[in-house]
């Protein structure tokens, strides 16, 4: 899923397990739609019953799309499919829980602060006052602080990720920071360092694109926070911490590791993905006008970077 034609609409398909269009969803495996204005997809996710969820920013706010399993729009969820998303937070990024519960990330821009805010709707898509403040939860570690990937643990805990700055006003200057919030919406201090855990590689960096930040939650509880750099210097940055929140020195020295620093000054990230024994990195640099894949991949046991262009 991604952006389609100049109007910069949304834009679905799906793939067979051969590679090739699944001509039985949608219109011939396709599906492009247009919620008004220039539509930015901010996150794809599909649930145990095979309906596609699709996060789309767009001007005056977010809206949460919900797709059946044959690529239609999902009538019994939201106006005809399409859930318009209160505008008092920036939403930048959800997850679905083990009750079919909707958490949003995103950004509350106070009056001092820019809080993490996670927010929690019932099935439905409504608020869910049983969570937090009335369905909201908000989480200062600094002077401006922003959640874009959640991810939900087994025993129903939430990782809210992101970046957080001392007074940088632009969104995508920060440090990695994540929070980790009880089912009840209430911090969990028994995570990080009063269930806040800010990871600084070279203060406050800065990326090319915003949402920057990319995660993965491993089956051992590890959680992989990846995020593309360009200033001070151009790198790919990766932390990984342990279920406590504490870094895990057996990843590298302090929890983080440096790919491919220097190498590119126009990169973006697009995920991160790990497994068991391998952690995999891929995106997108741009050199002398040309645009390039690239993946790059960890191995445990070797702390030996592989990478280069697809």
């Amino acid at each position: 899923a991604g952006r389609v034609g100049a109007a910069h609409d949304v834009g679905v398909a799906r793939l067979r397990a051969d590679g090739q269009l699944d001509t039985a969803y949608a219109n011939q495996g396709r599906l492009s739609f247009d919620l008004g204005g220039q539509e930015n997809l901010l996150d794809l996710q599909v649930d145990a019953q095979q309906r596609a969820w699709l996060l789309v920013a767009r001007s005056g706010g977010a809206t949460l799309v919900r797709l059946t399993p044959a690529g239609a729009f999902d009538a019994g969820f939201g106006d005809g499919g399409k859930l318009a998303l209160a505008n008092d937070i920036a939403v930048l990024g959800f997850a679905l829980d083990g009750q079919g519960r909707i958490l949003l990330g995103g950004v509350h821009y106070g009056q001092v602060h820019y809080e993490m805010a996670v927010r929690r709707l019932r099935a439905d898509g409504s608020i869910d006052g049983n969570f937090g403040s009335q369905g909201l939860t908000l989480v200062s570690p600094d002077l401006r602080a922003n959640v874009q990937k959640l991810a939900v643990l087994a025993d129903g805990r939430i990782l809210a990720v992101g970046n957080s700055s001392g007074g940088a006003s632009i969104a995508n200057i920060g440090r990695m920071t994540v929070a980790r919030l009880l089912d009840d919406g209430h911090l969990d201090t028994s995570y990080g360092t009063g269930g806040v855990r800010v990871i600084d590689f070279a203060g406050e960096e800065r990326s090319i694109s915003y949402p920057d930040t990319r995660i993965a939650l491993g089956a051992d509880g590890k959680l992989t926070i990846a995020r593309s750099v360009i200033e001070p210097v151009a790198a790919i940055r990766l932390a990984r911490l342990l279920p406590d929140g504490q870094p895990d020195a057996g990843f590298a020295p302090d929890g983080k590791r440096t790919a491919l620093q220097g190498s590119y000054y126009l990169q973006t990230l697009a995920r991160v993905f790990a497994t068991p024994t391998r952690l995999l990195v891929a995106g997108v640099y741009n050199q002398n006008s040309q645009r390039t894949f690239y993946a790059t991949a960890w191995r445990d046991g070797d702390s030996i970077f592989r990478g280069g262009p697809l």
